[in-house]
């Protein structure tokens, strides 16, 4: 086989007669100008009849649908506007603890146990409201805070008060502060 007759491109395959001019592989050709002048290949094969082979330019026929696809989606979503509720949106900045504050947080909680369990036990009995109910319902869910690997440690809810709280999404725990749900996430699960 003469080098004439191979695919310009992957120089393996016989190159077929597939006429990329026609309106309908206007984008493939679009699509392989800007490649081949990205990549450094030569534009000039393309004006060739004969240059490509089939499984070469399926590729790129294929990719150049898939690109139009993604456009035309990309293109619905500028379009219609996002009708977002800002009444209701806020920012939580999440800075994380420095290592000597860890440390220092993790010596009280040792030292705070430590009292608790030397301390003599004193029974109290505490009236149990059967109406508060011990978790809030779903629908007052506003809004998740996610971890660093993207798993969603706690659901941000407002109390009766309409003051926000956190909801540990692993054991159910209502936590105040981002502070606690650290130190409450840093716990293995």
């Amino acid at each position: 086989m003469t080098e004439t007759e191979m695919c310009k491109l992957c120089k393996a395959i016989r190159a077929t007669e597939i006429d990329l001019e026609k309106p309908k592989f206007k984008s493939v050709n679009k699509l392989l100008q800007r490649l081949f002048d990205w990549y450094k290949i030569d534009v000039a094969i393309l004006g060739e009849n004969s240059c490509i082979c089939e499984l070469c330019f399926g590729e790129a026929l294929r990719i150049s649908e898939s690109l139009e696809k993604w456009s035309m989606a990309h293109e619905e979503i500028h379009d219609k506007p996002i009708e977002i509720d800002d009444s209701t949106a806020f920012q939580v900045k999440l800075e994380f603890p420095s290592y000597e504050e860890e440390l220092e947080s993790v010596e009280k909680d040792k030292k705070s146990l430590d009292q608790y369990i030397a301390e003599p036990e004193e029974e109290e009995y505490k009236e149990i409201d059967v109406q508060a109910p011990s978790k809030p319902p779903t629908e007052d869910f506003f809004s998740v805070g996610l971890a660093r690997d993207g798993l969603a440690v706690t659901k941000f809810f407002k109390d009766k008060t309409q003051a926000t709280r956190m909801l540990c999404t692993c054991c159910g725990q209502v936590l105040e502060i981002l502070a606690h749900i650290r130190m409450h996430c840093a716990k293995p699960r």
